[in-house]
Parts: C-alpha cells; sequence; structure tokens
C-alpha cells in the first residue's frame, strides 16, 4: 500500500493498493504538519477502528476513527459489501485494528 500526501490547501491524504486503486481518503486538515502527523500515525500502526455504513447512493464505505476518536477520513464506495470487508481488511493490517 502507499500512502500519498497532498502538499496544498486542502491538506489531506490517501492510501491506494500497490496497483493504484484508491482504498481511503483522509479529511481536509488546517495544516500540512496535521495532515502529515495523522498520517506518520497510520504509518507507525497506531490503533484505530472502522465504522461502517451505506451512504444515500446505496454505496457501502467505512471512515476511519483514531484512538482520541477523532475521525482520520473514509473510503470509497463500494457496490457490495464483500468489496469494503475486502478494503478493510487489507487496510486492517496497517491500521492494528
Amino acid at each position: 500500500m502507499k500512502i500519498s500526501l497532498h502538499n496544498q490547501p486542502p491538506y489531506s491524504f490517501a492510501i491506494a493498493e500497490k496497483s493504484g486503486s484508491p482504498l481511503f481518503q483522509s479529511r481536509s486538515f488546517d495544516s500540512l504538519e496535521e495532515s502529515q502527523q495523522f498520517a506518520q500515525g497510520i504509518e507507525k500502526g497506531q490503533p484505530h477502528r472502522f465504522e461502517r455504513f451505506t451512504d444515500t447512493e446505496g454505496l457501502f464505505r467505512f471512515r476511519l476513527i483514531n484512538s482520541t476518536r477523532v475521525l482520520v477520513g473514509q473510503s470509497i464506495g463500494y457496490h457490495s459489501k464483500a468489496g469494503m470487508e475486502n478494503a478493510i481488511k487489507q487496510l486492517g493490517v496497517v491500521f492494528r485494528v
């Protein structure tokens, strides 16, 4: 997996599979430093949890919440629950859930 920082406002980061397919997009942060801090927490394996939900278009998504209960970001939309669960499984190793 690859974590990419967006170094211009709005500051955020994204996580993609090695193939480049997107898995997760962080929320916007007020500063580059804050975005880097959250991304580094993920790279270091700090504890996080996933919240699963279905959006208004019927797509399956998940949110990532850190150990201090702050929203880090959410996934892309998946047409199947199995696809979403597979992404969570892949990211679960990184996020130590």
